[in-house]
């Protein structure tokens, strides 16, 4: 019976059904008291929870395959990832849907270029089982705020700590931990398929309070994680060719790969900025107006936003930087 089949999952389906309906019917006749009778209450408990709990992890690694066996569920090595360890089916089932060539299996040697680096082992990282799914996974915690003080005065704001990373800058893409180790077709893909996100915090705060004479004071902090880079590094075909044994295929000139794994490196210095606002209210009868002093980075931080990820001389060399101390006028008319 396969740990991610369908009979295993519907097995475990049927014995948590019949448990819970063994609990309903059983439950009268130990409902008394006695040692015993306490004792039956709490091993059928503890048996229904364990099944349900048994039925929704079979159903998750089913989805997400985080052990594609029982010899993996028993603990045994799993590297090489292809090996003669594993069934023939599978290698078949890859060979023909994906590559076209016989089923043999794919193994790395000491004379296998990148053998001594696990992330460069081309297909020896595919992981059959994980064959065709991508998946994209998000852990985090978020702690919100929100207060009132004083006379009107206010304050909100939190802090996140998750494996999301904003790539190339940060007015990038906001990613999760992503993984897409299941393209066959090409070794060259299965390079650095994993995202490596480290867990990062994120603090936001804003706050008014309002001061004599119809004015008002107001700020905003924020303090969010470094800028991520990478090392993009170009090779010609022609330096490419002398161990691929080949040029490049289609008649490509070049190709791009990045040196580090992605959302694995970052600047030192956090990204640090307060913002705040003074405002005046006029009235006018029945008309209102407000003027508005606003200043942005107040304390003029310089910190780099986004460097040079092209692998060369001018490799981590800042492209952009927090905008400078800002004073911007503003006047609104309600009326």
């Amino acid at each position: 019976m396969s740990l991610t089949g369908p009979m295993f999952l519907g097995t475990l389906v049927v014995l948590t059904v019949a448990a819970f309906a063994a609990v309903v019917l059983a439950w009268p006749s130990l409902g008394r008291q006695g040692v015993p009778r306490v004792a039956g209450r709490i091993g059928m408990l503890l048996g229904l929870n364990g099944l349900v709990l048994l039925t929704a992890a079979a159903q998750l690694n089913a989805q997400f395959i985080f052990f594609a066996d029982w010899t993996d569920l028993r603990g045994f090595a799993r590297w090489p990832r292809w090996s003669k360890t594993r069934p023939s089916s599978v290698a078949s089932r890859l060979s023909g849907a994906a590559t076209g060539r016989d089923s043999r299996t794919c193994r790395t040697t000491s004379s296998t270029p990148g053998a001594g680096s696990p992330s460069r082992r081309g297909l020896s990282m595919a992981d059959p089982y994980r064959f065709g799914t991508r998946s994209e996974v998000y852990n985090g915690f978020d702690l919100n705020l929100a207060a009132r003080f004083g006379k009107g005065g206010t304050l909100s704001g939190g802090w996140n700590i998750g494996n999301t990373f904003v790539s190339g800058s940060v007015v990038g893409t906001t990613f999760s931990k992503t993984n897409n180790c299941f393209v066959v077709d090409s070794p060259q893909q299965l390079y650095n398929c994993e995202s490596q996100n480290p867990y990062q915090s994120r603090i936001k705060f804003n706050g008014s309070y309002p001061l004599p004479g119809d004015f008002r004071v107001a700020a905003v902090f924020q303090s969010l994680p470094a800028a991520n880079y990478g090392a993009n590094y170009t090779v010609s075909s022609a330096a490419i060719q002398p161990s691929l044994g080949r040029p490049l295929a289609g008649g490509t000139a070049n190709v791009t790969i990045d040196l580090l794994p992605q959302g694995a490196i970052y600047l030192d210095e956090r990204i640090l900025q307060v913002d705040a606002r003074l405002t005046k209210l006029f009235r006018f009868a029945s008309r209102k107006i407000q003027a508005n002093l606003d200043v942005f980075n107040v304390f003029n931080s310089s910190t780099v936003l986004q460097v040079n990820s092209t692998f060369g001389q001018n490799w981590l060399k800042p492209t952009q930087i927090l905008d400078g101390r800002l004073l911007k006028f503003g006047v609104q008319v309600d009326f």
